[in-house]
């Protein structure tokens, strides 16, 4: 199934995958060499997760509002 997606959406699932595992703050360092890519690239990919979850929370606010 994975397969199916996008490279960079399959690294994104993987960085909450890490952070779910690991719990608290991670060194970006350490999950680019993880996942073969750069540090920029991570936290790129952390700012559009966050941005996902900014409007997903909002999303369900307007829901329940």
């Amino acid at each position: 199934m994975r397969r199916l997606l996008k490279n960079t959406t399959q690294r994104r699932l993987a960085i909450i995958g890490v952070l779910r595992d690991l719990i608290g703050w991670q060194n970006p360092e350490m999950i680019a060499d993880l996942l073969d890519c750069s540090t920029k690239t991570v936290l790129s990919d952390v700012e559009a997760i966050n941005q996902c979850m900014l409007v997903s929370s909002t999303l369900v606010q307007m829901a329940y509002d």
